[in-house]
């Protein structure tokens, strides 16, 4: 039962991470001038993953 708990909290989160990213982030890209969005990218990318990965890892931990 916790490893289902576990499993369920780990895709919450990533739901959450993902409706944020869609609804937020990515409408925001529109207003990076071209010259700037290479840098912002791998900025977001890199800030985004402290929050993805361990949520991810879980998932993929728990789902087998």
């Amino acid at each position: 039962m916790a490893l289902l708990l576990t499993h369920a909290a780990a895709t919450l989160v990533m739901l959450g991470v993902i409706l944020v990213v869609q609804l937020v982030h990515y409408p925001l890209f529109r207003y990076v001038g071209a010259d700037d969005y290479d840098a912002f990218q791998a900025a977001h990318m890199r800030r985004i993953t402290w929050i993805v990965a361990p949520s991810m890892t879980t998932e993929f931990a728990t789902a087998g």
